[in-house]
């Protein structure tokens, strides 16, 4: 859309007064971060606009490797912090905006993103018409497609009575006027899906009033997912979004890592939930359940073992969550444990000489295209039997050996959603591609260590219902301590 804009009158005795400090976590992404202080200083602080007098930029740097005296200074500061993840830096620029006494609203941006000065500009001017009702509210720009910079992924998310992040609105197209028009009218169906009313902002760019972090406390200290998810629960602000406050980041799709989604995020969500009560819809246990599930059948033992430890960690209680080096711990060992994938120019001779699959002519369409199970079955009962077989002995791995639909090795996308019954049934060997990233791995059925994953978490699961009052009492109690400044203080080293 071209020569657009929004316009409105306010008389001058209303507008607010507002004091904007952008807070970037960062780690180890200098070509990303680098450049966005560059935006800022030269479109931001040093623009003609009244947004620049009123503007500040705090830089953590949780890898400690930027020139600190180099990029600072003209209202752009970076603080060296230990890496305590996306949540521990996060929490770093909310301690810097309560001390600095004048700062009004806080702005959470990632790193790794591509900003328009244009929407911090928005935002301040949104913040400075705001009535009362909105005068807490959070603004949530949208996440645009990197790759298809007129792709509209994201701007409000929710918790799924599942345990499953989800967007609020459809994929939208920006170039269409259509497109822009619904993302402004956008109006859910509560009645129909009352889990659409557990909303949050996510953090690639939320602005938080300050008032509303002395109100409601700090976030949680996750390292990474589900924080920013957690805290917009807790707070249940109103949302504010509008046409041109965005970033653009690399799709999630883009960048699958086991040891986030099958640890941080199974772990994190059902830990929060205990502590603060959030998203009283949701069951984060059937998430954990089906995760677990979802690996096994494709025979992926390293990553169905993470969602079983991220599972027993929470279940531990909240004693080593609370220390300081316990979340980066965690994390590092997720991806040490994850299943490793291999170049595919390496994973190619593996393939013809086990298989005798030559993974080089296989096409994209032909790794993510399913088999159809009414190839295979008549009528909707017969397919229902069918997915059942699968789901109940997990893909044949607890005692009953289930006939290939397909052939003996399956060839599917290599990351954690992916589950094409079809090409799985029966299988022996998963060959798992990650189209995106081009690397992948072999897998062959091993119905013992199935079985042994599976019924250690069959065990955990009777640990848990037998102590889930304990437990979550146990969580409950730490709230008002995990979400207080003096004890983020203590946990940064401040």
């Amino acid at each position: 859309m071209k020569d657009c804009f929004y316009t409105a009158l306010v008389e001058e005795n209303k507008l607010r007064e507002v004091e904007l400090a952008l807070s970037t976590t960062t780690f180890k992404k200098e070509k990303y971060i680098e450049h966005n202080i560059q935006l800022v200083r030269d479109q931001i602080l040093e623009c003609d606009d009244e947004v620049s007098e009123h503007f500040r930029m705090y830089v953590i740097d949780n890898g400690r490797t930027l020139d600190a005296q180099r990029l600072s200074g003209k209202g752009i500061t970076v603080y060296p912090n230990r890496n305590v993840g996306g949540s521990g830096g996060f929490a770093y620029g909310m301690l810097l905006a309560q001390k600095q006494g004048d700062v009004t609203h806080i702005l959470l941006m990632d790193d790794d993103v591509e900003v328009s000065p244009e929407s911090i500009k928005r935002t301040y001017s949104l913040l400075r018409i705001v009535d009362d009702e909105y005068s807490e509210a959070f603004v949530s720009g949208a996440m645009m497609n990197f790759d298809e910079p007129d792709v509209h992924w994201e701007d409000i998310g929710y918790m799924t009575e599942a345990g499953v992040y989800r967007s609020l609105k459809p994929v939208m197209r920006m170039s269409l006027l259509h497109d822009c028009v619904t993302n402004e009218s956008f109006e859910p169906d509560y009645d129909t899906w009352p889990d659409l009313k557990q909303q949050y902002a996510a953090w690639w760019y939320c602005c938080i009033p300050v008032s509303v972090i002395k109100k409601k406390g700090m976030p949680l200290p996750f390292f990474v997912r589900f924080d920013d998810a957690e805290y917009g629960l807790r707070c249940a602000p109103h949302i504010m979004t509008l046409n041109g406050i965005c970033i653009w980041h690399l799709a999630f799709f883009m960048r699958y890592n086991a040891g986030v989604e099958r640890y941080q995020t199974i772990r994190n969500g059902i830990m929060g939930q205990a502590i603060t009560g959030v998203a009283p819809l949701t069951n984060f246990l059937k998430e954990i359940e089906r995760s677990i599930q979802l690996e096994l059948v494709k025979f992926n033992y390293a990553d169905a073992l993470l969602v079983v430890q991220g599972f027993e960690d929470f279940l531990d209680g909240p004693g080593k969550f609370m220390t300081k080096d316990f979340a980066e711990d965690r994390f590092m060992c997720a991806n040490r444990k994850k299943e490793i994938q291999i170049p595919l120019e390496e994973l190619k001779p593996i393939a013809e000489t086990d298989l005798g699959i030559d993974i080089s002519a296989a096409g994209t369409d032909e790794i993510l295209r399913d088999i159809p199970l009414d190839t295979f079955a008549e009528n909707a009962l017969a397919r229902h039997i069918l997915k059942k077989m699968f789901v109940c002995t997990l893909n044949g791995q607890l005692g009953v050996k289930l006939k290939p639909l397909s052939g003996s090795t399956a060839v599917v996308e290599g990351v954690g959603w992916s589950c094409p019954i079809g090409k799985l049934y029966g299988a022996d060997h998963v060959l798992a591609i990650n189209i995106q990233q081009k690397t992948g791995v072999l897998r062959t059925r091993d119905n013992l260590r199935g079985k042994e994953i599976w019924e250690r978490f069959k065990d955990d699961l009777e640990r848990y219902r037998k102590n889930k009052s304990s437990i979550e009492h146990k969580y409950s109690e730490i709230r008002d301590l995990v979400t207080s400044t003096k004890f983020w203080e203590e946990y940064l080293n401040l």
